[in-house]
């Protein structure tokens, strides 16, 4: 719904209003708890004017984690500005589960029913102090919404929780509470009905929301999505790290033609906004099962999206496998890992080891470890000695690099084994061929990979999945890139421009610049 007239600033400002200096009434237990982020009033404007405006005189809204409610005000405020006298009623359903939200949400829903009733506009709204999972039984029948604008909580479902064996009673077998209340959300919209909501990007791809994306597009179609480059300004007064994104659904199944329209700013200001259309199929990938949403700014990320997915292989293809190491420190056994070299003891490789194709093992006022003891409880995870292609999984959001990879070759030592912040390349969980491990170390560590797999991810994380889902170069221009090892180690730029030699000159003789990431 397009703002088209700015005479009623006075009814916005009154609305604006009511949520100032709302934080002195948030229990911070009770934020912990239920994984509480307000949305900020610029947001919850920008969400409402993303919807498509309606032709119908009565509407109807779902609210579902609704806080002091000013998602809902701020449609509300929207329809206001733009309504031309088209809506008559808006029937409002509202889930929020903290009881101490509930007086100030009465009190604002009041309010704005006031202001509506002055307009000519009659509200009927429902609160529901209740858990929206929960009651979502109750609810499944009543699938008769226009809108659903939300802002989830951001936690984890516990394995054993109710909530999560009421999902998998419905078929859902979701991991986080954000992707929970929308796959729940939009079972209650109409046809053609609409969905905005603002939650992490992390369900955009990786393995633990397949599920979530197969269920959201199996019925729902994006037709707007804005990203932030700022990770901490968007929620800065609930210091979320996650970057965020905002995304407008119609509930309809797409037929891979359409367009799509992608927005982002640095922060919530939504100050030089730059937009751009794109084809559904740039973004969901024409047959991939996996359903990766893949999220193109600029023109060079389309560019480098299209030369990635025209490489030969899959890593399958080639007969490697990538998977996170298999040790997780905390639960080993006391005294199994240590600092320094023990008889008996075999090398364990930590995130702190790995370097820019280095690796610095072992490492002298190590943090973490550089030993494990081989017993009884761990033997499965060791690995047979060998050359193995590491990659960091975790990256500060400092770093310049999504993508640290390095090859590992530890001589003197049976096994080895990895901590699991740490992805390997293994045949079998052995090593793999020293030749291949540089041509894809090369590969792996050029700008054009890095910027391709931040149009995958919005998080620091490199998933195994993710780097699995990668498309590859063939066997024969793997080696081609190997025998260039040593001139190219350590060199963005001759890196760069090796793999747009060897890799793309036949796609496109532009090259790709390492000053891009």
């Amino acid at each position: 719904m397009e703002q088209k007239c700015t005479n009623e600033e006075s009814i916005s400002n009154s609305i604006k209003k009511l949520f100032l200096n709302c934080e002195g009434i948030i229990d911070n237990i009770n934020k912990g708890r239920y994984a509480q982020f307000h949305t900020p009033w610029n947001i919850a404007c920008y969400m409402s004017k993303m919807f498509n405006q309606s032709k119908c005189s009565t509407i109807r809204i779902l609210d579902p984690g609704s806080g002091f409610g000013i998602l809902t005000a701020a449609f509300i405020n929207n329809i206001l500005l733009v309504n031309e006298n088209k809506i008559k009623k808006i029937i409002i359903t509202m889930y929020e589960i903290d009881e101490k939200v509930i007086p100030k949400l009465n009190y604002n829903m009041n309010i704005i029913t006031h202001i509506c009733n002055k307009k000519g506009i009659q509200i009927k709204y429902v609160i529901h102090n209740k858990n929206f999972i929960s009651t979502f039984s109750s609810l499944e029948k009543n699938n008769n919404y226009n809108y659903v604008i939300v802002n989830p909580p951001y936690k984890k479902l516990k394995t054993k929780s109710e909530e999560k064996q009421i999902l998998k009673k419905l078929g859902l077998d979701s991991t986080n509470y954000y992707s929970a209340f929308v796959s729940l959300a939009k079972r209650l919209l109409i046809k053609n009905g609409e969905l905005v909501a603002i939650t992490p990007r992390s369900f955009c791809n990786g393995e633990y929301f397949n599920g979530f994306r197969k269920d959201l597009l199996y019925d729902m179609s994006f037709d707007k999505i804005h990203l932030f480059e700022s990770r901490n300004e968007v929620f800065k007064n609930d210091e979320v790290l996650q970057e965020s994104i905002i995304y407008h659904c119609i509930k309809n199944k797409s037929n891979g033609k359409k367009n799509v329209q992608i927005s982002y700013s640095y922060d919530e200001s939504f100050n030089n906004i730059i937009r751009k259309q794109c084809k559904i199929e740039d973004v969901i990938l024409p047959n991939d099962d996996k359903f990766i949403i893949r999220i193109l700014k600029h023109n060079e990320e389309d560019e480098i999206s299209k030369k990635i997915n025209l490489l030969d292989l899959t890593l399958d293809q080639l007969g490697i496998s990538v998977s996170t190491g298999p040790v997780v420190d905390f639960r080993e056994l006391d005294k199994s890992l240590l600092k320094n070299y023990e008889r008996g003891t075999i090398p364990i490789i930590f995130s702190e080891h790995i370097g820019f194709n280095y690796i610095e093992w072992p490492k002298l006022n190590v943090k973490k470890y550089n030993y494990i003891m081989p017993n009884n409880t761990n033997k499965n995870k060791l690995r047979n000695k060998g050359v193995y292609l590491l990659i960091k999984r975790i990256t500060s959001k400092e770093d310049k690099r999504r993508i640290v990879s390095a090859i590992c070759n530890v001589s003197g030592y049976k096994y080895i084994t990895f901590d699991n912040k740490v992805n390997y390349y293994h045949i079998n969980k052995s090593g793999i061929s020293y030749n291949i491990a540089k041509g894809l170390n090369i590969y792996l560590s050029s700008t054009i990979v890095d910027i391709y797999f931040r149009t995958l991810s919005g998080n620091t994380q490199v998933n195994a999945s993710d780097l699995k889902s990668l498309k590859y170069p063939s066997e024969t221009q793997i080696l081609e890139l190997a025998k260039h090892y040593s001139y190219v180690k350590g060199s963005q730029r001759r890196i760069d421009n090796l793999v747009n030699r060897i890799l793309f000159t036949n796609i496109n003789d532009k090259e790709i610049v390492s000053s891009a990431i």
